[in-house]
């Protein structure tokens, strides 16, 4: 038992220093993209009052994820920058790595045919080594918003091996705290992000699979209690459900109108099926990872992915037909199938069609088949499974460079943005955003390039709507006033009320002189976004300074004095 227990140690210390070391460069990254809204203008993280911090703004990432807000919300508190919620972050994924290796291990302990448990502690070490370096998981770690993926998976592992523990007790006492134990774990998962609706189905799993209990639940009296716990549990995200977020908006959407946005259930369903291959082609082999998939191409029909919906559906055929039989391959095939049927399925998720991020559990899975099914091959020569520690070892030094280096890309806006539209140059999204980073930077002509190349390709009306925003925009910052007002009109004929137009042919009309058409747009902008502090002093300096302003907008203006002030805690110098 001693040396069992210095191995463990061992192996811990081994998974724990590969990740931390992969993951050396992503402290210095800083809030892009999701971030934004979901950290830096949330101000429901500000405190830790309630019932404000369960209630973070519907169109952030956060939204229907209250435990995940609530840990934003410490972050803020203690201070520490991007910095913070970095090292969160990969305490988060080292953490949950941790327990990767222990639901690996016993696991693998349950297969007789497998050899020595000593065989099956090496196998958990060397997935979970493979598993926390992968360049895949990159954005669930380096990129702070997809705190909410990682923290599931964490929450997720906890609650199956919580479940698995729960089997090894002999005092009744140390029992009841495992069952306990995971039933939390399950409640805060759920209330994290919504794969978590799986975890009781592969705790149910597991035990079929490697306990060989019945495959009718309730026939398994000494497992009873932990199952009627973890699916009492799913009430959680069925209230989140009628609470303001994107996962209910989309729901309803998609129940009431049969489409959200311009994708119907079916048409994402068969999208999926060449996406859920992709993924596994990353994980297998990490090469052209990309930030956003914007430009992901829908298929209308299956006859579109034909060849990607009978891998796909012999795959499945395989993982049921293993189940049945209650082969291990069996269950870790459930395991990355169950995880992503959430949103690779029948939910339309139409602006987020493909995402790395979603596989930061379901590759778990994966790597476990491949690294055991090259133990198989290996035979019982001991030379040859010293082989397989050598490859192991060189992919492992492999993803863990791979992954320091392409944290890197999220030290600035600009690099992260300018590697998308390498991989992806069709994608509008990565362009616009690219555009950004060099308008902040100072550099219009170049985002006005992005922008016009955006102009070109296929995108929704958002999208298009954003392009044609940060088009005039570019143009307005290079002086070209008229023909960046007229893009900035043809943004408005889209939405009338998008605010960033508002705000930017404000700021153009007043650079003109026009202060009084400028005050209107301003208005405009402050009616959809009411927080943005530039847009309040720019109201508030007209209303103070521009002759022919009416008297009934004073009180107004003063109210947005006070606003912006509040809104930076009484440091606005400029009002």
């Amino acid at each position: 038992m001693a040396g069992q227990s210095v191995r463990r140690r061992l192996v811990a210390s081994v998974v724990v220093a590969a990740g931390g070391l992969a993951y050396l460069t992503s402290f210095s990254g800083v809030f892009v993209f999701d971030d934004v809204p979901a950290i830096v203008e949330n101000h429901s993280i500000r405190s830790l009052s309630l019932p404000e911090v369960l209630r973070p703004p519907a169109s952030a990432t956060v939204s229907g994820r209250p435990v995940a807000n609530v840990t934003f919300a410490l972050n803020y508190m203690v201070g520490a920058g991007p910095f913070g919620f970095h090292l969160v972050n990969l305490s988060v994924h080292l953490a949950a790595a941790l327990l990767l290796v222990g639901v690996v291990r016993r696991s693998l302990d349950q297969v007789t045919t497998l050899g020595t448990s000593a065989a099956a502690a090496g196998l958990a070490a060397v997935i979970g080594l493979l598993w926390v370096t992968h360049p895949l998981h990159v954005s669930s770690v380096t990129y702070i918003v997809q705190r909410v993926e990682s923290l599931m998976g964490l929450l997720f592992l906890a609650t199956l091996y919580s479940a698995i523990r729960a089997w090894e007790p002999a005092r009744a006492r140390d029992h009841r705290r495992w069952v306990l134990l995971s039933a939390v774990c399950c409640a805060l998962g759920m209330a994290t992000k919504e794969p978590m609706v799986m975890a009781p189905v592969l705790v149910w799993l597991w035990d079929v699979v490697f306990q060989k209990s019945s495959w009718l639940p309730w026939r398994n009296t000494e497992r009873r209690a932990i199952y009627a716990m973890l699916a009492a549990t799913w009430v959680i995200p069925v209230a989140l459900l009628s609470s303001d977020s994107q996962a209910r908006l989309v729901v309803t959407t998609a129940l009431q109108k049969g489409i959200v946005g311009d994708v119907t259930p079916l048409m994402y369903l068969w999208t999926q099926m060449e996406v859920v291959l992709y993924y596994a082609r990353l994980t297998l082999v990490p090469v052209g990872l990309a930030f956003d998939y914007y430009d992901w191409p829908l298929a209308h029909g299956p006859g579109e992915v034909i060849g990607a919906l009978v891998l796909v559906l012999l795959l499945l055929g395989g993982v049921g037909t293993a189940l049945w039989r209650r082969h291990p391959a069996g269950y870790a095939g459930a395991w990355c199938f169950l995880i992503l049927a959430p949103t690779s399925s029948l939910v339309p998720i139409p602006t987020e069609v493909a995402a790395e991020h979603r596989m930061y559990l379901p590759s778990a899975g994966l790597i476990s088949i491949v690294v055991v099914l090259f133990w198989r091959l290996m035979g019982e020569p001991a030379r040859l499974r010293i082989l397989l520690l050598a490859v192991v070892g060189v992919a492992s030094l492999a993803t863990a460079v791979l992954t320091f280096q392409r944290n890197k890309l999220f030290w600035t806006e600009e690099a992260l943005w300018a590697a998308a539209v390498r991989e992806r140059p069709g994608n509008p999204r990565a362009r616009i955003n690219y555009g950004i980073a060099l308008m902040k930077s100072g550099r219009e002509v170049a985002a006005e390039e992005q922008m016009r190349a955006a102009l070109v390709l296929p995108a929704d009306k958002e999208t298009r709507t954003q392009i044609l925003v940060q088009l005039g925009s570019s143009l307005a910052a290079q002086g070209q006033s008229d023909e960046g007002t007229r893009y900035l009109e043809q943004a408005l004929a889209l939405d009338p009320d998008l605010p960033e137009a508002h705000s930017i042919l404000g700021q153009t009309y007043e650079e003109r002189g026009e202060r009084l058409r400028a005050l209107q747009h301003f208005e405009r902008s402050l009616e959809r976004r009411p927080d943005n502090v530039l847009t309040l002093n720019s109201f508030v300096w007209i209303v103070a300074t521009a002759p022919g302003v009416p008297a009934a907008k004073v009180p107004a203006a003063v109210a947005a004095g006070e606003r912006a002030l509040r809104l930076t805690d009484g440091r606005n110098v400029d009002t």
